[in-house]
Protein backbone atom coordinates (compact mmCIF):
# COMPACT_ATOMS: atom_id res chain seq x y z
CA UNK A 1 0.00 0.00 0.00
CA UNK A 2 1.66 3.46 -1.12
CA UNK A 3 2.00 6.14 1.61
CA UNK A 4 -0.53 8.06 0.10
CA UNK A 5 -3.23 5.83 0.40
CA UNK A 6 -2.38 5.08 3.94
CA UNK A 7 -2.52 8.21 4.86
CA UNK A 8 -5.96 8.85 3.33
CA UNK A 9 -7.27 6.12 4.85
CA UNK A 10 -5.56 7.18 7.98
CA UNK A 11 -7.58 10.58 7.84
CA UNK A 12 -10.79 9.20 6.84
CA UNK A 13 -10.50 6.67 9.85
CA UNK A 14 -9.54 9.29 12.13
CA UNK A 15 -12.72 11.79 10.53
CA UNK A 16 -15.20 8.79 11.11
CA UNK A 17 -13.91 8.18 14.39
CA UNK A 18 -14.31 12.12 15.48
CA UNK A 19 -17.96 12.64 13.80
CA UNK A 20 -19.29 9.00 15.78
CA UNK A 21 -17.76 10.19 19.12
CA UNK A 22 -19.03 13.80 18.80
CA UNK A 23 -22.88 12.20 17.47
CA UNK A 24 -22.49 10.20 20.36
CA UNK A 25 -22.14 12.47 22.86
CA UNK A 26 -24.33 15.07 21.65
CA UNK A 27 -27.20 12.20 21.50
CA UNK A 28 -26.16 11.33 25.47
CA UNK A 29 -26.54 14.67 26.41
CA UNK A 30 -29.89 14.55 25.87
CA UNK A 31 -32.38 13.32 27.67
CA UNK A 32 -35.82 12.00 26.23
CA UNK A 33 -36.89 10.24 28.59
CA UNK A 34 -36.90 11.32 32.29
CA UNK A 35 -37.42 7.60 33.20
CA UNK A 36 -33.52 6.19 32.75
CA UNK A 37 -33.55 3.59 35.24
CA UNK A 38 -33.74 -0.30 33.98
CA UNK A 39 -35.71 -1.26 37.38
CA UNK A 40 -38.14 -0.58 40.22
CA UNK A 41 -38.38 -2.19 43.38
CA UNK A 42 -41.10 -4.42 44.45
CA UNK A 43 -42.18 -5.38 48.43
CA UNK A 44 -44.00 -8.24 46.26
CA UNK A 45 -43.75 -10.28 43.37
CA UNK A 46 -45.14 -7.82 40.64
CA UNK A 47 -46.15 -4.91 42.65
CA UNK A 48 -43.96 -1.72 43.13
CA UNK A 49 -43.82 -0.25 46.56
CA UNK A 50 -46.74 1.83 47.43
CA UNK A 51 -44.96 3.55 50.21
CA UNK A 52 -41.68 4.51 48.59
CA UNK A 53 -42.17 5.20 44.71
CA UNK A 54 -39.69 6.20 41.96
CA UNK A 55 -40.61 9.66 40.81
CA UNK A 56 -37.61 10.46 38.25
CA UNK A 57 -34.57 9.96 37.32
CA UNK A 58 -32.38 13.60 35.62
CA UNK A 59 -29.72 14.82 34.54
CA UNK A 60 -28.29 17.80 35.85
CA UNK A 61 -25.63 19.49 38.76
CA UNK A 62 -25.45 18.89 42.38
CA UNK A 63 -26.98 21.18 44.34
CA UNK A 64 -25.56 24.28 46.30
CA UNK A 65 -24.83 23.72 48.76
CA UNK A 66 -24.10 19.87 48.48
CA UNK A 67 -25.61 17.69 50.12
CA UNK A 68 -24.47 15.36 53.04
CA UNK A 69 -23.82 11.75 51.54
CA UNK A 70 -26.47 8.77 52.08
CA UNK A 71 -25.15 5.88 54.23
CA UNK A 72 -23.45 2.99 52.49
CA UNK A 73 -23.39 0.49 55.57
CA UNK A 74 -26.22 -1.48 56.32
CA UNK A 75 -25.91 -1.80 59.91
CA UNK A 76 -25.68 2.21 60.02
CA UNK A 77 -28.58 3.54 57.40
CA UNK A 78 -29.41 7.06 56.92
CA UNK A 79 -32.54 8.16 59.17
CA UNK A 80 -34.62 10.14 57.05
CA UNK A 81 -35.86 13.84 58.32
CA UNK A 82 -39.58 14.33 58.35
CA UNK A 83 -39.25 16.90 55.38
CA UNK A 84 -37.58 16.43 52.44
CA UNK A 85 -34.24 16.01 51.79
CA UNK A 86 -31.37 15.34 48.85
CA UNK A 87 -28.43 13.24 49.69
CA UNK A 88 -25.30 12.23 47.59
CA UNK A 89 -24.01 8.81 47.06
CA UNK A 90 -20.62 9.79 46.58
CA UNK A 91 -17.73 12.54 46.83
CA UNK A 92 -19.22 15.50 45.44
CA UNK A 93 -18.95 19.87 45.34
CA UNK A 94 -21.57 21.78 43.89
CA UNK A 95 -22.36 22.68 40.24
CA UNK A 96 -20.82 19.38 39.12
CA UNK A 97 -22.91 17.39 36.32
CA UNK A 98 -24.79 15.13 38.28
CA UNK A 99 -27.42 12.12 37.97
CA UNK A 100 -30.63 12.16 40.46
CA UNK A 101 -33.03 10.16 41.55
CA UNK A 102 -36.50 11.22 43.09
CA UNK A 103 -38.44 8.89 45.46
CA UNK A 104 -41.50 10.18 47.07
CA UNK A 105 -42.07 8.36 50.73
CA UNK A 106 -45.68 8.57 51.59
CA UNK A 107 -47.64 9.28 55.15
CA UNK A 108 -48.21 5.89 55.30
CA UNK A 109 -44.66 4.77 55.36
CA UNK A 110 -43.44 1.85 57.90
CA UNK A 111 -41.88 3.30 60.50
CA UNK A 112 -38.38 2.93 61.54
CA UNK A 113 -37.89 0.16 57.95
CA UNK A 114 -34.99 -0.19 56.56
CA UNK A 115 -34.47 0.48 52.68
CA UNK A 116 -31.77 -1.15 50.25
CA UNK A 117 -31.33 1.42 47.42
CA UNK A 118 -29.13 -0.07 44.52
CA UNK A 119 -28.44 2.87 42.19
CA UNK A 120 -26.07 2.13 38.33
CA UNK A 121 -24.90 5.11 36.84
CA UNK A 122 -23.23 4.48 33.02
CA UNK A 123 -21.34 6.90 31.98
CA UNK A 124 -18.48 8.31 29.12
CA UNK A 125 -15.38 10.24 30.52
CA UNK A 126 -12.17 10.70 27.67
CA UNK A 127 -14.45 8.71 25.34
CA UNK A 128 -14.35 5.67 27.69
CA UNK A 129 -17.66 4.02 29.04
CA UNK A 130 -17.43 3.44 32.56
CA UNK A 131 -19.73 2.14 35.54
CA UNK A 132 -20.76 3.62 39.06
CA UNK A 133 -22.55 1.00 41.43
CA UNK A 134 -23.44 1.05 45.01
CA UNK A 135 -25.74 0.46 47.83
CA UNK A 136 -27.24 2.97 50.11
CA UNK A 137 -29.10 2.37 53.19
CA UNK A 138 -31.81 4.68 54.16
CA UNK A 139 -34.06 4.02 57.71
CA UNK A 140 -37.54 5.54 57.41
CA UNK A 141 -38.72 8.09 60.53
CA UNK A 142 -39.79 7.14 64.01
CA UNK A 143 -43.21 8.42 63.25
CA UNK A 144 -45.12 8.86 59.92
CA UNK A 145 -44.37 12.24 57.55
CA UNK A 146 -47.51 14.47 57.83
CA UNK A 147 -47.28 14.51 54.01
CA UNK A 148 -45.64 13.26 51.17
CA UNK A 149 -41.97 13.96 51.21
CA UNK A 150 -39.63 13.95 48.22
CA UNK A 151 -36.15 12.56 49.00
CA UNK A 152 -33.59 13.37 45.99
CA UNK A 153 -30.14 11.25 45.79
CA UNK A 154 -27.52 12.55 43.53
CA UNK A 155 -24.17 10.88 41.83
CA UNK A 156 -21.59 13.13 41.40
CA UNK A 157 -19.75 12.82 37.97
CA UNK A 158 -16.29 14.72 39.23
CA UNK A 159 -14.39 17.04 38.74
CA UNK A 160 -13.98 16.17 35.00
CA UNK A 161 -15.05 18.16 31.62
CA UNK A 162 -16.78 15.83 29.43
CA UNK A 163 -18.66 13.80 31.51
CA UNK A 164 -21.49 12.40 29.35
CA UNK A 165 -24.72 10.46 31.56
CA UNK A 166 -25.57 7.90 29.48
CA UNK A 167 -28.18 5.59 31.74
CA UNK A 168 -29.38 5.56 35.59
CA UNK A 169 -30.37 2.72 37.18
CA UNK A 170 -31.98 2.06 40.70
CA UNK A 171 -33.73 -0.87 42.38
CA UNK A 172 -35.15 -0.15 46.04
CA UNK A 173 -36.31 -2.60 48.41
CA UNK A 174 -37.40 -2.87 52.10
CA UNK A 175 -35.14 -4.89 54.42
CA UNK A 176 -36.79 -7.37 57.11
CA UNK A 177 -35.00 -5.78 59.98
CA UNK A 178 -31.84 -2.69 60.51
CA UNK A 179 -29.04 -4.27 59.47
CA UNK A 180 -30.47 -6.81 58.04
CA UNK A 181 -30.93 -6.28 53.68
CA UNK A 182 -31.30 -8.33 50.95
Amino acid sequence: MSRLRRRFWTLVTVLAALLFSVSAVAAAMVISNSRLEVAEGTEHLGQAPSTWTFVSASLGATPTPAPVRVSLAVAAPTRLPLTTAQYLVNRGASGRTAGAWAFNESTKVAANQEWVINLQVHYTRGGVARVFATAIYIETQATAPAGTLTMTFYWDGGPFAGVVLNSEFELSQPCPAIGNCP
